[in-house]
């Protein structure tokens, strides 16, 4: 069993709840919530371990080091949670194309030939479908003390993600001892405060996040926002045969989730593509959001980094004026 180091500071400091034996959330402003009609539960940053998916290419590096390591990251690290990267092995200048050409050919090149991709696909990988890639892992990424990196021995591609994600749901269950598991992406915000507000009430056979739809009936959790709790994770793991090796990360577990019964739960989230869509949300919104996609291009070039920065500051303005 690794053992994890006990990060940042006790989970009562200023800007995040505390809850009681009676489940009574005391909130920094003074309110008082009951969550006494849901299940009595008491989580705690210290529970849960977040996990940003991570790829070597551009523009993810800038965001996770300009971004995240320059906001939320550090945040919830000196309030208790724990933070993990979890990368795919580096591979050369060549695996970018092999990833933009497998992509067109999923997405831009009509049904036929996308059909033609997925048969391709699941013939070529249906062998590695019960594959789970081992993992290592170590401590102080980006140069930030608690900040864990965990790296996924499975090249890096997009068409890998399906056993990256295994990956990490087999370290959550085999070498951690956390309750929650949160997977994100480089371009996602993460609110801790509310994180925990809504896990307090969390159903532990579903799996949480961030609702998308596939086809007119099929729904699925998106692969940017997504919650486990270890028991649905190992019995995803163990469904894995079930998962298409030919669909994305998410569409794929999606698919194995209908076929075990493990239901879907919505979390709030949200898209914000430029700074204008910011200014305009109401501070209410904003903290009661989990999860933020932030998607931010402009003149071609991504501006999340920038865009974190000012949800920041957003997001902690009661802090700010302590």
């Amino acid at each position: 069993m690794l053992q994890l180091q006990e990060v940042g500071q006790p989970y009562m400091k200023i800007g995040f709840f505390n809850c009681s034996s009676d489940s009574i959330l005391l909130c920094d402003n003074g309110d008082v919530t009951n969550l006494s009609h849901h299940e009595k539960i008491c989580v705690k940053p210290e529970d849960v371990l977040i996990v940003v998916g991570h790829a070597h290419r551009k523009p993810w590096a800038e965001i996770a080091l300009n971004g995240q390591c320059k906001t939320w990251v550090p945040h919830l690290l000196s309030n208790g949670f724990n933070v993990a990267y979890i990368f795919s092995k580096r591979l050369p200048q060549i695996a970018p194309r092999i990833d933009f050409i497998d992509m067109r050919l999923r997405y831009e090149s009509g049904p036929y030939v996308a059909s033609l991709r997925n048969l391709a696909n699941t013939f070529a990988l249906k062998a590695f479908q019960n594959m789970i890639p081992k993992t290592k892992s170590s401590f102080r990424l980006f140069g930030i003390n608690d900040l864990m990196f965990i790296e996924s021995l499975i090249p890096d591609l997009y068409m890998s993600s399906r056993w990256k994600r295994l990956s990490i749901l087999k370290f959550f269950i085999n070498r951690t001892n956390f309750k929650y598991l949160v997977f994100t992406t480089t371009s996602s915000y993460i609110n801790g405060n509310q994180l925990l507000y809504e896990l307090q009430s969390f159903p532990s056979n579903c799996v949480g996040g961030r609702v998308m739809q596939s086809g007119l009936r099929d729904s699925f959790i998106s692969g940017s926002f997504s919650v486990y709790t270890r028991n649905v994770a190992e019995a995803l793991v163990s469904a894995r045969h079930e998962m298409n090796v030919s669909l994305l990360d998410d569409v794929s577990f999606g698919h194995g989730q209908r076929k075990i019964g493990i239901p879907n739960y919505e979390m709030s989230s949200i898209d914000i593509s430029n700074e204008n869509e910011l200014k305009q949300l109401e501070q209410r919104l904003l903290d009661k959001m989990i999860h933020f996609r932030l998607k931010s291009i402009t003149q071609g070039a991504r501006q999340d980094a920038y865009l974190m920065k000012e949800l920041h500051k957003r997001l902690n303005h009661n802090l700010n004026q302590v």
